[in-house]
């Protein structure tokens, strides 16, 4: 076995970018391998299967969750954990809120191609944002705040930046 150490963010650093190293590698291997995708897919299933309880109010706000347009929230939180199994970095999904603000109504969650997501780590160690590469946006990437992001990681150990697939 090769020794392996955590993939800390360099503490006092102004800032450490995460880029999810790794994730190409472990979704061609999904993609390619179906025994691999049968039972990344059962476990996902099986996480998101038995649905949710919650109160009527956030049941009506959730039932109008359309991410792409033509998702479900089940779909939704279904391909989050699939994410978050495949990719050391985990699985993002964006949250759109009315007025663009922390405390607006939830009116949308849309999930992240993990490649082209990096997560900014900040001289104590925190998350200070997530960069999405988008052409449009100035340097090529849209930066959003903390709060407009669901991150899920799987199995992280002390202060990795990543997790374990």
């Amino acid at each position: 076995m090769k020794p392996e150490a955590p993939d800390s963010p360099i503490l006092g650093q102004d800032e450490t970018r995460y880029n999810n190293p790794g994730f190409l590698d472990a979704f061609s291997y999904y993609k390619g391998e179906a025994p691999l995708q049968a039972g990344v897919d059962a476990i996902a299933d099986y996480v998101t299967g038995k649905g949710y309880e919650t109160d009527p109010e956030t049941r009506v706000i959730l039932d109008h969750i359309s991410g792409d347009g033509k998702e479900t929230f089940d779909e939704i939180s279904h391909n989050m954990i699939i994410g978050m199994l495949l990719n050391k970095g985990g699985s993002f999904c964006q949250i759109i809120r009315e007025g663009d603000k922390p405390t607006g109504l939830l009116l949308n969650m849309k999930v992240l191609n993990p490649e082209r997501v990096v997560v900014i780590f900040g001289a104590d160690g925190r998350i200070k944002r997530y960069e999405i590469e988008n052409a449009k946006a100035a340097g090529g990437f849209q930066k959003l705040e903390r709060w407009q992001v669901f991150h899920l990681r799987n199995n992280k150990v002390f202060d990795e930046m990543g997790a374990t697939t």
